[in-house]
């Protein structure tokens, strides 16, 4: 938790001078696609697998990354928009 809530504070300035030169949902793909990638690699690489228990279970896994990744395009939009220390405690 220690780990996270630094890098999370360490992102949010960094996020806000990237969307100002690039769009904010563009900044967000990329970031959850290699985040995704570094995870998938990661859990690969230490045995890990996915095995869906029924079919039903892949729209709701599908549906659950689509509500995560519009939350961070929301957030990027905020961080943009707005100053870093008004945004940053309702993290």
């Amino acid at each position: 938790m220690l780990i996270a809530s630094v890098i999370f504070a360490l992102a949010g300035p960094w996020n806000k001078a990237v969307t100002q030169k690039v769009d904010s949902f563009t900044v967000s793909c990329l970031n959850l696609g290699v985040g995704g990638a570094a995870l998938l690699v990661i859990g690969l690489v230490l045995g890990g697998s996915l095995h869906p228990q029924s079919f039903g279970a892949v729209p709701v896994l599908l549906f659950l990354a689509f509500i995560s990744g519009a939350g961070y395009v929301i957030w990027a939009l905020l961080m943009k928009n707005n100053p870093v220390s008004r945004i940053a405690v309702f993290g």
